[in-house]
């Protein structure tokens, strides 16, 4: 059975991208592919991932298991499925060329989605090798497990099980930015100090350049630009050289309408930069009006992922998604008791939760991947279960219509210890947090 209660969610924490990634993958939900994340039930309805499914299908980053294999697509939320209602859909599986693809230690490329003839539910037999917007709207997730003919390997302990992941933003991208370009969602411009920084230094060489975005247009600036300004290589004799972008594949200059996305290295004048070191760093400038050839208020724009909060709580469950599995997970028991987690919740002095308009009624005991937490301080004199508490006023915090704000964990609800509000939370504290269904 579905439940709406407060959770307690982890930042997801980017990994280090290769060339021409695909921004949907599939794979075992046992194992998720580095620089990925497991795919929500919105990333399913996303218009970039109709875009791929239609174009070149989703790959499968690592074979199906052999053994107990649970054929039946999962994302964040559960089993996915598709039709008018929970009671009146199908469970989806891949296909590949018409015909079910799940078969052990084959990996197969290119998959779309079906339905096998001999499954129950509406659709039986129908094969979605193109996807319409109609049908993604379609696609949902039950929150039951698959039983019956075919999927009678969904419940059994240990079964594996395919699912679908979204690539996790990159922390760095190049993107054509200006009047009716806007900044990419979950991006800020970058500043010179950024570009000069070790963690862009780091994290250009690893990837092998940035990535630069598609774009349909050809009145840009094509040198490279910051929040201060355009960006050139200062030399001794005090002249500038600008700083452009190229292909890795060759020395030209990236600039043009119809830009399709592409890895890049950036580029002065016909020398490619593919080692960004500190020493060339150093070089760099920015200027307003330093080259007159610049004069479109539309560049090349070096953006860089807005920061979140590593910690945060926020209402989770029925018609209350997570946010996306790009940025938050639900953190683990093991993270709560983590030096990270005790660093941060004391440094921050708490946590920040999440605002709710909400119009049903709300678990107000927070909850982690294992379970609902408790603090576990008499065990033998009954359960002991975390809260928020607001600042100040020292309340619990659960209502239908909740701002923003810095909260306190804290035992509530009567059991051993309760209204005890953690300022602060040592180490020997959080080995008394557990967790309970």
């Amino acid at each position: 059975m579905m439940k709406t209660t407060i959770a307690l969610l982890l930042a997801v924490s980017a990994g280090t991208s290769v060339a021409q990634q695909a921004e949907f993958v599939a794979g075992m939900l046992s194992t998720v592919p580095s620089g990925y994340a497991l795919a929500s039930l919105a990333d399913l309805q996303s218009a970039d991932f109709l875009n791929q499914y239609n174009s070149v299908g989703i790959n499968y980053v690592h074979p199906f298991d052999a053994g107990a294999l649970c054929c039946v697509v999962s994302v964040q939320e559960g089993f996915a499925s598709i039709g008018p209602s929970d009671s009146s859909s199908s469970y989806l599986q891949p296909f590949l060329n018409g015909v079910g693809a799940c078969t052990s230690n084959t990996q197969p490329n290119g998959t779309t989605f079906g339905i096998p003839s001999f499954a129950p539910g509406p659709y039986e037999g129908m094969w979605i090798s193109n996807l319409t917007a109609k049908e993604q709207a379609g696609l949902r997730v039950t929150g039951v497990t698959p039983s019956g003919a075919n999927f009678n390997e969904c419940g059994v302990s240990g079964a594996a099980t395919t699912a679908i992941y979204r690539m996790i933003s990159p922390q760095y991208i190049l993107q054509v930015v200006g009047p009716g370009f806007p900044v990419a969602s979950g991006y800020a411009v970058a500043t010179l100090a950024d570009l000069q920084s070790v963690d862009f230094q780091t994290f250009y060489n690893n990837a092998g350049g940035v990535i630069l975005t598609a774009s349909d247009t050809d009145s840009y600036c094509c040198v490279l630009k910051v929040l201060e300004g355009w960006v050139g290589s200062n030399s001794s004799d005090g002249s500038s050289s600008p700083m452009g972008a190229s292909p890795q594949s060759s020395n030209a200059s990236v600039c043009g309408v119809n830009l399709t996305q592409q890895r890049v290295y950036f580029a002065i004048m016909d020398h490619v930069i593919e080692t960004f070191s500190a020493s060339f760093a150093s070089t760099l400038g920015a200027y307003n009006a330093h080259y007159a050839f610049c004069f479109a208020n539309t560049s090349q724009t070096l953006l860089k992922r807005v920061s979140t909060s590593k910690y945060i709580v926020q209402v989770v469950g029925t018609n209350y998604p997570a946010p996306p599995t790009s940025q938050y997970t639900i953190a683990s028991i093991a993270d709560v008791q983590s030096q990270d987690f005790l660093d941060f919740y004391n440094a921050n002095g708490g946590l920040m939760l999440s605002a709710l308009d909400a119009t049903n009624s709300i678990c107000c005991i927070v909850q982690v991947a294992e379970g609902w937490l408790n603090y576990n301080i008499a065990p033998d004199s009954g359960f002991s279960p975390l809260s928020v508490y607001t600042e100040p006023g020292n309340q619990v915090e659960c209502f239908s219509d909740m701002a923003a704000q810095k909260v306190h964990l804290g035992a509530a609800f009567g059991g051993p210890g309760s209204g005890t509000i953690f300022q602060t939370i040592s180490n020997i504290t959080s080995m008394n947090f557990t967790t309970f269904t």
